[in-house]
């Protein structure tokens, strides 16, 4: 990843608004998981890379107390204006730190989880704060301390659609970054990152195919595409052409002018 991290705070600052308006929630079952491991709402959970805060409302819907982090200014301040009752009630707080500089009190949360970010983070520098910001397991009563989430593309052959493997195919082709942002967290310089990361042995997995997919008309299919990092401007020599890609993928299968946009939800969990 040491090609991609180093403006890994500003790089979303140009796509806010279609991250916003275009990218997925959750699946519920991610909640089931998280009560399974012990979470309750007692439990003071921060959620690291909060972005646009995506997840962080859902946490909050779902009654738990949290610590959002984002160090990213405009990303933080779309969070806030749609989270202001949220913080106003105190169920939620809002800071400006890193994956390695939370600005939390050592042991200060029970749970800590990262939705569609832990591939920016310096592992392991994250990996010191996370402990030194994490409660003792034993103190705070929960099975797993540290969640790990994101929505992947469903486009293997198993789950994935026509449509979805020929997106992929255009961001290969179209996005310089694309495969170095996408597999990133899976192996930094050819060595797996995430059982380096948890304890040994304690790494877990949980996976929701199409538990949240989306569907999109052909601005939303852009929009959608425009709201990932690796997306190149409209000043790339690149930006045209893979305009042109989604429209003939818009046009070749969408049906009553939306296309369905399939996610599997991967969560890896455990101490550290």
């Amino acid at each position: 990843m040491a090609a991609i991290v180093k403006d890994t705070v500003g790089r979303f600052s140009n796509v806010v608004s279609d991250y916003v308006k275009y990218r997925p929630s959750y699946p519920p079952e991610v909640f089931e998981l998280l009560r399974s491991e012990g979470v309750t709402t007692d439990h003071l959970v921060a959620d690291i890379g909060a972005g646009t805060g995506i997840f962080t409302r859902m946490l909050v819907d779902q009654g738990f107390r949290v610590v959002a982090v984002e160090p990213n200014d405009e990303m933080r301040k779309a969070a806030e204006a749609s989270l202001a009752a949220e913080l106003s009630s105190g169920r939620l707080t809002s800071l400006g730190g890193k994956s390695e500089a939370t600005g939390l009190a050592d042991h200060a949360v029970d749970v800590i989880i990262a939705a569609q970010a832990f591939h920016w983070f310096s592992h392991d520098a994250a990996k010191v704060e996370f402990k030194r910001i994490l409660k003792k397991k034993e103190d705070s009563g929960v099975k797993s301390q540290v969640f790990l989430i994101w929505n992947n593309f469903s486009s293997d052959a198993e789950s994935g659609t026509e449509l979805m493997r020929g997106y992929e195919d255009a961001l290969i082709e179209y996005c310089i970054d694309y495969l170095k942002v996408a597999h990133g967290w899976v192996s930094k310089k050819g060595s797996p990152v995430l059982p380096k990361f948890f304890a040994e042995g304690e790494l877990k997995k949980a996976a929701y195919v199409a538990q949240n997919n989306q569907r999109f008309d052909l601005e939303g299919l852009k929009g959608r595409c425009l709201s990932s990092s690796y997306a190149p401007k409209p000043d790339h020599p690149n930006y045209e052409p893979l305009m042109r890609r989604l429209e003939a993928l818009f046009a070749q299968y969408n049906e009553n002018g939306l296309v369905e946009f399939r996610y599997t939800t991967e969560v890896f969990y455990g101490t550290i």
